[in-house]
């Protein structure tokens, strides 16, 4: 189940929502995954990492922004994909200039991240990258995994693969319909409980309508870059502020809407979620006394201009889900930091940075052409080949060795192969769901 923002008549809702009580029914092992991480969370939350210090220290991300277009207008620019990471960055690290409209009966409770998104620097070959792609499409548009039956859902990480997911938040930006319209989504994302089952999908995908707060992000409800900040919100591990306890219109069940939890101590009990931009006090039946409910929260559905801060206990859930989840990412943090640290050779530069990996490096005149295959026969192994290119079409000779690290989460193995000039590798590669190559020395 992933978290799809639907645009519907004027409002911020989402097609799919982390209903603990109804996957409870539904869906048990995917219930008992996510109880398994709530479990490794709170161990962290509780334990000795975070009563030492160790989780206040920055966390920097390496972000690649995959843009898929169609039309000129979906082609956003550079400078819009550099201003929704600069509203990341704001808004994570508790910069961003409408702070000071949290009412002071929740402003000790807002807090700095300490959070920070880079575009990524080099591509998971060690190659100099702007952190941006782009792909044109035919398709005009696209949707989330299982919208409405669709059998295409979540087409475009397969349309365009992701970077190493481990090392990458990977931002899919595109045509999810227009916003004017019903039912165009504004975006959503994976939630870290699938990260080891669906390593493939993991990431964002944001309309092209939203992201950012120029060009193309001309809605004035969402035109300030918080779709992005709410999405990453879940894929660091945050649920929606009122709980998930209500239905997907907004109303409640039979029974109450009091008892969801979003796992965090500090945000108020909230009935259901919070449109447009209400005025402050706003009670409800869970909070039914002033200040009432935390509508100016960045997981609510509030307007853009209406959302302006994280909790304190929303950020510690946030950095234990590195700890707990993505742990691999915290590894490239450094690389990002901009200055010398013990473990680098160099400024953002040495043993745990790609580019930075000390090996022989292939001749120029070869290229290594990756490819991802997905088998969707149940109980087959997934089939994979990668074949290198001899760019220069000159004979490599009968046999050349090539010494190829197949990176398989989350345990990697390195293999040798013997090729010839434009050989193909064929690997079977067991059940597991993601692999990537990296050439990493010839002989």
């Amino acid at each position: 189940m992933f978290l799809s923002c639907i645009h519907i008549y004027g409002q911020r809702n989402c097609g799919s929502q982390l209903n603990l009580m109804e996957l409870q029914q539904t869906d048990t092992a995917r219930y008992r995954r996510i109880m398994d991480l709530e479990n490794r969370i709170q161990k962290f939350l509780n334990g000795p990492v975070l009563r030492s210090g160790s989780l206040q220290s920055t966390i920097y991300i390496p972000v690649v922004v995959h843009i898929v277009y169609k039309t000129n207008a979906e082609n956003i620019s550079d400078a819009q994909v550099y201003s929704q990471i600069q509203v990341l960055n704001e808004d994570y690290r508790r910069l961003n200039v409408d702070k000071t409209n949290t009412p002071s009966a929740f402003a000790s409770l807002a807090g700095d991240a300490n959070i920070e998104f880079v575009l990524a620097k080099t591509d998971p070959f060690g190659n100099s990258t702007t952190g941006i792609t782009r792909t044109f499409t035919t398709q005009t548009q696209f949707y989330p995994p299982n919208y409405e039956n669709d059998p295409n859902g979540d087409g475009v990480k397969f349309l365009v693969l992701p970077w190493n997911t481990d090392r990458y938040l990977n931002i899919w930006v595109c045509n999810l319909g227009d916003l004017s319209q019903d039912g165009g989504l504004k975006g959503y994302a994976q939630f870290p409980d699938q990260f080891y089952t669906n390593p493939f999908t993991d990431g964002v995908v944001i309309n092209y309508q939203c992201f950012g707060r120029e060009g193309s992000a001309l809605d004035p409800r969402y035109n300030k870059g918080r779709t992005a900040t709410h999405e990453i919100g879940h894929w660091l591990g945050l649920r929606h502020i009122w709980g998930d306890d209500d239905k997907e219109d907004g109303s409640c069940p039979s029974h109450d809407c009091c008892w969801g939890s979003d796992e965090v101590n500090d945000t108020p009990n909230q009935e259901t979620r919070n449109y447009k931009c209400p005025s402050f006090p706003k009670t409800d039946a869970c909070s039914p006394v002033s200040p009432g409910v935390m509508f100016m929260n960045y997981m609510d559905y509030s307007d853009d201009a209406c959302m302006n801060m994280f909790t304190n206990g929303q950020i510690e859930r946030m950095r234990a889900v590195f700890y707990a989840q993505r742990l691999t990412m915290l590894g490239y943090s450094n690389c990002y930091n901009g200055i010398q640290d013990p473990t680098e050779t160099g400024i953002d530069c040495g043993c745990m940075c790609p580019p930075c990996d000390v090996v022989t490096p292939p001749p120029s005149s070869f290229k290594l052409d990756e490819y991802w295959i997905r088998n969707s026969i149940v109980n087959e192994p997934m089939k994979i080949e990668v074949r290198i290119t001899n760019l220069s079409n000159a004979n490599i000779g009968t046999n050349v060795r090539w010494e190829l690290r197949i990176n398989k989460y989350p345990n990697d193995f390195k293999s040798d192969y013997l090729c010839s000039d434009n050989d193909f590798i064929y690997c079977e590669t067991g059940y597991s769901n993601v692999y990537s190559f990296n050439l990493i020395n010839h002989y």
